[in-house]
């Protein structure tokens, strides 16, 4: 299967997921004082997360062994378009959050089918560790636990996702 049907699949199974849990989900605005400088209000509020016992992902026929490796590798949050999903007992890591939002931001910027073909496309070339798109988030999750100074995290994706 060709990289946009696989994308297209998956972007069915997530709006099934999502919609799944619509009436659950809690608004990421909760966070606007733990985050303000970094996401604004606006931001937030259209920013979701649940809290699950098991992380949902989907399976993905034909995309290689490192999407497969990466599927199944132990995770505490992973981020479907405007929502994110957190396992139990990592709820209140806000560095988990922090870096969950990076990736709405994301998914916000390339558009739902852009951000999958080209998350599947680095974990497939570069593996989870090196992914571009996991690096960024990884990166921006460390300034804030390094408690620098903020600045607009979705403004800050936006341009280095433009100027790639």
């Amino acid at each position: 299967m060709d990289i946009i049907s696989i994308a297209k699949e998956v972007s069915t199974w997530i709006d099934e997921l999502n919609t799944s849990y619509v009436a659950d989900r809690i608004s990421c605005v909760k966070f606007r004082d733990a985050f303000e400088g970094f996401y604004g209000v606006g931001f937030l509020a259209a920013s979701y997360y649940m809290v699950v016992d098991e992380i949902p992902t989907p399976e993905i026929v034909g995309a290689g062994d490192n999407v497969q490796e990466m599927l199944a590798m132990p995770m505490h949050g992973i981020t479907y378009k405007d929502t994110y999903y957190v396992q139990r007992g990592h709820e209140a890591d806000m560095g988990l959050h922090f870096h969950e939002l990076v990736h709405v931001a994301q998914w916000e910027c390339l558009g739902a089918l852009g951000f999958i073909e080209r998350y599947i496309e680095e974990i497939g070339v570069y593996k989870y560790e090196e992914a571009p798109l996991e690096l960024m988030a990884y990166t921006l999750q460390r300034c804030y636990e390094a408690n620098t100074e903020r600045f607009d995290v979705p403004g800050h994706v936006q341009n280095l996702l433009v100027s790639r």
